[in-house]
């Protein structure tokens, strides 16, 4: 007999190196700042996917989680992972206190847990940080390589990260056919970053694809996308 998908997902085996990043917890959810939740974990997971040893989930299969009353273990179960990274922050004025914690869901062992202050023109850095120290808490080393494909992927320029991470957001919940103009901003202030181009190549492909933009659109799409890998 034919087995039902999700009893299929439910006798995969969790992977012990496999690991999750769930969107972050706005603890004032009123503020101007929820775009941060799904967004710093998405960054967060671009970061730490450029490593070869780990196995990170997508920011696709962890968006669900935004929002939702869940504990690590759970999420663990669900995405057959080892280990869950979850995160919470709170912004005052232009600084934003950000606490990210990671955990062995099999064994409920506590492996790594860090508060710090970041202002809004320093978002960047947040997934840099929390990545490095990821790393050390796995007792990982970063290649040569590995290491200049995180630099590459860093925004030089505040106004324009902090755009993507809204548009990123918004894209990701909505999938509008305005989302290719969201990176066409981003990445007009900042013409050297990879990842916005990256998006911006998936958007146009989206739009020619579901939205009828035809050779047009995919032509844009090649083009922000080869764009992308040479940056």
């Amino acid at each position: 007999t034919r087995r039902e998908p999700a009893a299929e997902a439910r006798t995969r085996p969790v992977s012990p190196q496999a690991l999750a990043v769930l969107p972050f917890i706005d603890l004032k959810p009123a503020s101007d700042t929820s775009y941060l939740s799904f967004s710093l974990a998405d960054a967060l997971i671009t970061h730490l996917s450029r490593l070869g040893a780990l196995d990170v989930r997508a920011a696709a299969t962890i968006y669900k989680y935004r929002g939702a009353a869940t504990t690590p273990r759970q999420v663990a179960e669900e995405l057959r992972v080892g280990r869950v990274i979850t995160g919470t922050y709170v912004g005052e004025g232009d600084s934003l206190r950000v606490t990210t914690e990671m955990v062995d869901a099999v064994n409920d062992v506590l492996l790594y847990k860090e508060a710090f202050e970041v202002s809004h023109q320093r978002l960047a850095a947040v997934a840099d940080q929390v990545a490095r120290h990821v790393v050390e808490a796995l007792h990982m080393s970063v290649s040569p390589r590995e290491n200049a494909a995180w630099q590459a992927d860093v925004s030089r320029d505040p106004v324009g990260y902090e755009l993507f991470l809204r548009d990123r957001d918004d894209y990701e919940a909505t999938r509008r056919d305005s989302g290719a103009a969201f990176f066409e901003r981003a990445v007009a202030i900042e013409p050297t970053f990879a990842r916005a181009w990256a998006y911006l190549g998936s958007a146009y492909a989206v739009n020619a694809s579901l939205r009828f933009g035809g050779r047009a659109d995919y032509d844009r799409s090649q083009r922000a996308l080869e764009t992308a890998l040479r940056l």
